[in-house]
């Protein structure tokens, strides 16, 4: 079992950053969106980079969760830009563009700030990890896959566009067996290995994350839906291979499943309740977003 999720934690890694980066086009814009979206990204990124973290380490340190909650809140945590938020961003009628911006330098920043973020943290739990190797692991697994998607798709331009698809296909379904054979572990229930005060702390982590994107995210609608997709959008495979650096136990994979799994309906819930309650947005000539007239 371990070394089946192994293999299919670094396939999803590689196969979706490859298929980001078949994905990139040429997109043209103008010098004020650049600009706007640029200060923008800025803020995403230390919210989700420097901010969440932060609030995490604060929460458990007040709320006391168990160890294995602690270490799971605190490497989700540490592990922003799940793939699925601009998938959720669309649903949401946020700002697309601004969210995919936002994922993809996650999952190329995150290549060093995870390891040394949860370096960090866990440290604070009495528990060592060696970033460099991990950090080493992580530029073969995220950010040169990306990288050779990248410049294919820059050298033989729209012609690879068609394989960004069944990559990014190929990688949801590895993230759907990892989680059920996760979940199928033998004498392991994914409801009963947080305890009700565990599963506290993960919820007022998802809802003050979700409350203080919102609030970041200025006065746009769309620009607000997109920050705060990107609160809860954690990395499942990068959290998972941070732990198994650290500690390559069975349980905690499951605990850390468990968590994201919570993160990962509250983002689809509020995506939906934004959906139905939102305008639904138009371009402008600018590129921006703005609600339909009613």
């Amino acid at each position: 079992m371990p070394t089946i999720v192994h293999v299919l934690i670094s396939a999803y890694l590689l196969s979706m950053m490859f298929s980001m980066g078949l994905s990139l086009g040429g997109e043209v814009e103008d010098r004020p969106s650049k600009h706007r979206r640029r200060r923008l990204l800025v803020r995403a990124l230390v919210f989700n980079l420097v901010l969440l973290p932060a609030i995490a380490l604060l929460l458990v340190n007040v709320l006391h969760p168990s160890q294995d909650g602690r270490i799971a809140i605190l490497l989700l945590a540490a592990c922003p830009g799940g793939r699925f938020a601009p998938h959720l961003c669309r649903m949401a009628r946020g700002e697309l563009a601004l969210s995919v911006e936002i994922t993809l330098f996650l999952a190329k920043l995150t290549v060093l700030t995870a390891p040394l973020m949860a370096r960090w943290t866990l440290h604070l739990t009495q528990v060592e990890i060696h970033e460099l190797p991990l950090i080493a692991r992580l530029l073969v697994l995220q950010l040169l896959p990306f990288v050779v998607g990248k410049q294919l798709r820059r050298r033989l331009g729209a012609r690879v566009a068609p394989l960004a698809r069944p990559l990014e296909l190929a990688s949801w379904l590895c993230a759907l067996v990892i989680v059920v054979l996760l979940l199928h572990a033998r004498e392991m229930r994914i409801v009963t290995l947080l305890s009700a005060g565990d599963w506290l702390v993960v919820l007022i982590f998802a809802t003050l994350s979700l409350g203080l994107a919102w609030l970041l995210g200025g006065r746009s609608g769309p620009v607000r839906r997109a920050f705060a997709i990107s609160a809860n959008a954690r990395d499942l495979a990068l959290a998972l291979v941070v732990v198994d650096a650290a500690l390559p136990e069975h349980r905690l994979r499951l605990t850390i499943c468990g968590a994201w799994l919570l993160f990962f309906l509250f983002d689809l819930g509020f995506a939906r309740w934004s959906h139905r309650h939102a305008p639904t947005p138009e371009p402008t000539a600018l590129g921006h977003e703005v609600p339909t007239p009613a």
